[in-house]
């Protein structure tokens, strides 16, 4: 690390300063410092730009309300309905080319949340050279109208799907859901049958702000008609916490030019629509992802895509052998992650995307055999299932899958120091002594840095003696990147019982969210009274799995109705926060007709 002092004439104006680092007339990379001007020089309304949480229930309690908006000056109340609110707490954080991005922290009184229906926010600058900020809307809702049925059509009133409607995703606090249907009557233009990909926008009862049609196409060619020329059509959407950016799978050969295959590929849609603020100059746009370097399509199937930082990291798996540059074996799937060119705080400048190949050993090579399912962090981590060999160094496999990690380095701002984010690989599905699980260990779902990997297992040496289903395990990896104080333990069984035992049933499809909040499908009887296949949750008693005889917080029934009876259900998701869950469902009651996808809210 360099210290150097900066002259003050250097900061004396604000605006972008350039800095670089220079060995003789080797230079390195340049990297932008932001000189904004001083709080109290401030002129003029701020600009808001996200409110987090976004949603709160009716009769809830006090909490703490963080407002990020630029051009804040010193004294500047947030206004929340009728009430001006003074910040407990004020912070600037600097980007490279952007503005200076000031947090607030107000506690927003429980007085607040006594009635259903939207709340504007906005931020106001003190003084006749201030004034208030653009407005956002906060929405207070009421929890008996959950769980929220969303694959309807954008008739008056709304019709269900009249097919199957499978996989989703939310964005962070539930405002918008992507998901994937043979419906023919969602929108107009879409009724081939084959699988489209869909969004659906949550007005949570209050119309005012809602669009005019909730449910919009997004498996889309450039002229706006629906995805064709596939066998299967589009599926498997997941959707950024934004809302921005939605990614997906499809082997409809109308969605972008060059494509004339029918092989499923990975796109990903630019809805320009975000829960912050509109980006300028925007227009909606899908992008292959699953491209060699020359821009030419994968020459062989690629699926379950996932992403990661808004929309910036995608990791897919494929068989391809023309996404890289190097050699990879035919027939054999991979796991590759795409590195894209938006940001948060725009586009890169002088930026070209890119395909790595994740399932290599400590030398690049790739894997010996199949990798798939792959799970993804903001990007620093990697995690996926795998029979390859030479994942990580003197650990060949078992015939068994097994669950590794993969440090990626791409999320940090700038390279890491020393070996911190090497060409790092660990193996998760491993007993106390080391040894990989001696039974299939599938299906990943990792934390921010990879703290705790969930996956679900059928393992005997991973899990209690005498259990003979596939249980959802959580294991408190500790492959932080940067490193995070944590304590590695063997995991526990989640899929549980009320009375701590294993599910006498199999479990599967564990979702994970960044607040250890966790969903999964079982078969098993978990909860008292409640039985046949439901989509149940808990959350972790901390950001990190802890040991101990009670590792977990209580199970909660997430395919529930309103009065609280099982629905059934599969396919769960979690939106960022951890608070709301979608899933796959037939409905409640005697209901027999196609599955449709519904928005629970289990944590909130």
């Amino acid at each position: 690390m360099l210290a150097v002092n900066v002259p003050a004439q250097d900061v004396a104006n604000a605006g972008t300063i350039t800095v670089s680092v220079a060995n003789t007339s080797i230079v390195s990379n340049e990297v932008a410092f932001a000189v904004t001007p001083q709080r109290g020089t401030v002129t003029g309304p701020p600009q808001l730009l996200l409110l987090s949480p976004m949603v709160a229930p009716v009769g809830g309690a006090s909490f703490q309300l963080v407002v990020e908006a630029q051009n804040v000056a010193q004294g500047a109340t947030v206004n929340f309905g009728s009430l001006s609110l003074t910040p407990t707490s004020s912070t600037m954080t600097f980007y490279p080319s952007a503005s200076g991005l000031s947090t607030l922290l107000v506690q927003v009184p429980a007085s607040a949340f006594t009635t259903a229906g939207g709340v504007s926010v906005s931020v106001t600058n003190p003084g006749s050279s201030g004034g208030t900020s653009n407005q956002a809307e906060f929405y207070v809702v009421n929890k008996g109208s959950f769980p929220i049925e969303e694959s309807l059509s954008n008739d008056h009133p709304p019709v269900p799907g009249n097919a199957s409607s499978t996989h989703s995703s939310a964005t962070i606090d539930g405002f918008v859901v992507a998901f994937d249907s043979t419906a023919t009557n969602l929108v107009s233009g879409a009724t081939s049958g084959l699988s489209q990909v869909y969004l659906r926008s949550n007005c949570f009862g209050t119309t005012a702000t809602c669009i005019a049609d909730q449910t919009q196409l997004v498996s889309v060619a450039p002229d706006g008609s629906p995805g064709a020329g596939g066998t299967n059509g589009s599926n498997k959407p997941v959707i950024s916490p934004d809302g921005r950016f939605v990614v997906f799978a499809s082997d409809d050969t109308n969605l972008v030019p060059g494509v004339t295959q029918a092989v499923e590929q990975i796109y990903l849609r630019d809805t320009c629509v975000s829960s912050l603020p509109p980006p300028q100059n925007c227009t909606p746009k899908t992008v292959l992802v699953s491209a060699s370097p020359s821009g030419a399509p994968g020459n062989a199937p690629s699926t379950n895509p996932v992403i990661g930082a808004f929309g910036l990291f995608v990791a897919f798996q494929s068989s391809a052998t023309n996404l890289v540059s190097q050699s990879v074996p035919s027939g054999v799937q991979q796991i590759y992650l795409w590195r894209g060119c938006n940001t948060l705080m725009g586009a890169q400048a002088g930026c070209s995307p890119s395909i790595t190949l994740e399932s290599v050993d400590a030398g690049g090579n790739p894997g010996d055999k199949d990798s798939t399912n792959p799970a993804i962090d903001a990007g620093s981590v990697v995690a996926f299932q795998s029979l390859a060999d030479n994942i990580v160094a003197n650990t060949p496999g078992n015939q068994f899958q097994q669950i590794y990690l993969r440090t990626t380095c791409l999320a940090l701002a700038s390279p890491a120091p020393g070996d911190l984010c090497g060409n790092k690989a660990m193996a998760v599905s491993v007993d106390p002594n080391g040894h990989l699980g001696t039974g299939d260990s599938v299906t990943p779902a990792v934390s921010p840095f990879g703290m705790v990997t969930v996956f679900a297992t059928r393992a005997p040496n991973l899990l209690p003696p005498n259990t003979a289903s596939q249980q959802i395990v959580a294991f408190n990896t500790c492959f932080a990147v940067p490193p995070i104080p944590c304590s590695a333990t063997v995991g526990g069984v989640i899929s549980v019982d009320q009375n701590g035992m294993p599910g006498q049933g199999d479990s599967f499809h564990p979702a994970l969210s960044g607040f250890g909040s966790v969903a999964f499908t079982s078969q098993a009887s978990l909860i008292s009274g409640v039985t046949g296949q439901q989509v149940y949750g808990r959350t972790l008693c901390s950001p990190c799995a802890q040991p101990g005889p009670s590792p977990w917080l209580p199970l909660i029934l997430v395919s529930a109705d309103s009065s609280g009876q099982p629905m059934g259900g599969d396919y769960s998701s979690l939106d960022p926060a951890g608070e709301f869950a979608t899933f796959s469902s037939a409905g409640p009651g005697s209901t027999s007709g196609p599955t449709q996808i519904f928005l629970a809210a289990p944590f909130f």
